[in-house]
């Protein structure tokens, strides 16, 4: 009988360990870093006309599929929590007549959604720029500050996104500066 009530207590502790593990697993949020990369962006000539002047440098779509990478990593839908825009890292493409991004005082970097305004979400500096064939803008972070932080899941079934860089220009160029860009964002989820 004694055996018996001691294994009948080790059983019960083994059950109430089990089930509040299992209550951990649900309570936890899990962080899927994803990226969008290859992203083509060209600057403009820069003119005698262009140089000391804030210019768009670049304005485009973006395709942004994230119910497609919910499918792709088995997640649900409504177990996400957050889909937060971390950065864009900007590379300078080999082989041109531009060989930094010195050219360039400053960049900022508005993003928007088809039926929403241009936000500024970002910004980098000449000496971000100079001398260098790559920079990241950092989005505003979600802790720090959540009023600007890009929630993308406020645009859940949007695919097309625009994203406008400008700056000003300290140098002429002689020829279109291509650059490709990624963007790195994190899913945030309940499994």
């Amino acid at each position: 009988m004694k055996k018996f009530s001691k294994l009948s207590i080790a059983l019960f502790g083994m059950v109430l360990t089990l089930s509040s593990c299992d209550k951990l697993t649900t309570d936890v949020n899990l962080d899927l870093k994803q990226s969008v990369a290859d992203i083509k962006l060209t600057l403009p000539i820069i003119t005698d006309s262009m140089v000391n002047n804030e210019i768009v440098l670049v304005e485009q779509m973006i395709y942004l599929n994230v119910d497609s990478v919910l499918t792709a990593n088995q997640i649900k839908k409504e177990s996400i929590k957050s889909i937060y825009l971390k950065d864009a890292v900007v590379n300078l493409n080999p082989n041109q007549s531009v060989t930094d991004f010195s050219f360039i005082d400053y960049i900022n970097l508005s993003f928007r959604e088809e039926s929403t305004s241009y936000k500024q979400v970002g910004s980098v500096t000449n000496a971000d720029l100079n001398g260098n064939t790559t920079f990241t803008i950092k989005f505003p972070d979600s802790a720090i500050d959540p009023d600007n932080a890009i929630n993308l899941v406020d645009y859940f079934g949007k695919t097309n996104f625009y994203i406008s860089m400008t700056g000003k220009a300290t140098t002429v160029t002689t020829d279109k500066t291509r650059t490709t860009a990624t963007i790195n964002y994190v899913v945030t989820y309940k499994p």
